[in-house]
């Protein structure tokens, strides 16, 4: 069976000679490239595109590859550094992890000092009057000398700002650490802060407006029992470093017993040592300064004593 033979053209260039056959329908096809130099430059640009394109994905493969191994290197080597140090020190990690909290709670310690450090009645005073509250009055920067130098609004607004030492001292170190300890000691750095300010060459208040407020966030009632005992020492004794030390005594035990922490103990002993050298007279003797019935009538308690 013969087929005649055809010629025809395809669009991609190719040119199919003849297609002959026999009667066993074997086909034999022979076909020839039509090239041309716009091909062959099509081809080299392509080659060329191609080489281009596996020589940069090499090289980007290979840099990240050298820097994924430098990192693990650089990390390797600073844990076997860090482990050859807890080896030759004998330290443990959680001996690491207790000094870092110890060292926190420190650094958040004395910023409680520093925030009670500020003198905000004396430059409430210097604000309003332009007055130094250190030379005025009986020469002491707290509320009590401001109401009476300068102004009684004034005054208590400055007392509350004091009070907000000892409050948010205890409360927010409280928050943060959860320990008990480190916030009484925040509490009590901030009422020393007041008394012995380094912004006024650790001049200051006497601490009673700071510790108040440091009594409230532990426990407002606190703050009564610490108002019956000036009161009584005041009264009674009229004397005001005794009714500073009974109200200090009262409040202190008060907490001892419902709270059952010898801790509250150790922040009575502290504020006493932080507030009573802060009342005593150094213009007299020792033994007068804790003389019972000092002062002649009341009033003399609540007036500054003009130095």
């Amino acid at each position: 069976m013969n087929c005649p033979a055809f010629h025809s053209r395809l669009s991609s260039g190719l040119k199919i000679k003849d297609i002959t056959s026999s009667d066993s329908w074997n086909f034999s096809v022979k076909v020839t490239f039509k090239t041309t130099p716009i091909h062959l430059i099509y081809m080299v640009i392509i080659i060329i595109f191609t080489f281009y394109i596996k020589l940069k994905d090499y090289r980007t493969s290979h840099i990240l590859q050298t820097e994924i191994f430098r990192t693990e290197t650089n990390l390797k080597n600073k844990c076997l550094y860090y482990n050859n140090i807890i080896k030759y020190h004998k330290i443990s990690i959680i001996q690491i992890m207790i000094g870092l909290e110890f060292l926190k709670n420190i650094g958040i310690i004395t910023v409680c000092y520093l925030i009670g450090a500020i003198p905000f009645c004396n430059l409430i005073a210097w604000a309003a009057g332009r007055k130094d509250l250190r030379k005025i009055g009986d020469k002491n920067p707290g509320g009590w000398n401001l109401i009476f130098s300068v102004s009684k609004i004034w005054g208590i607004v400055g007392m509350v700002l004091d009070i907000c030492k000892g409050y948010f001292s205890y409360f927010l170190t409280y928050m943060f650490t959860g320990s008990l300890m480190f916030a009484l000691i925040a509490g009590c750095a901030a009422v020393a802060g007041h008394n012995y300010s380094p912004y006024l060459k650790f001049q200051g208040g006497k601490g009673l407006a700071a510790m108040g407020g440091l009594l409230i966030a532990i426990h407002p009632f606190t703050v009564i029992t610490f108002g019956i005992g000036i009161l009584s020492g005041l009264f009674l004794i009229r004397n005001m470093i005794w009714g500073v030390f009974l109200g200090i005594v009262t409040s202190g035990i008060l907490l001892w017993l419902f709270r059952e922490n010898s801790l509250f103990l150790a922040m009575t002993a502290l504020l006493l040592l932080i507030i009573i050298p802060k009342y005593i007279n150094h213009s007299i003797g020792l033994g007068m300064n804790f003389k019972f019935r000092k002062e002649k009538t009341l009033k003399d308690l609540f007036t500054p004593k003009i130095r």
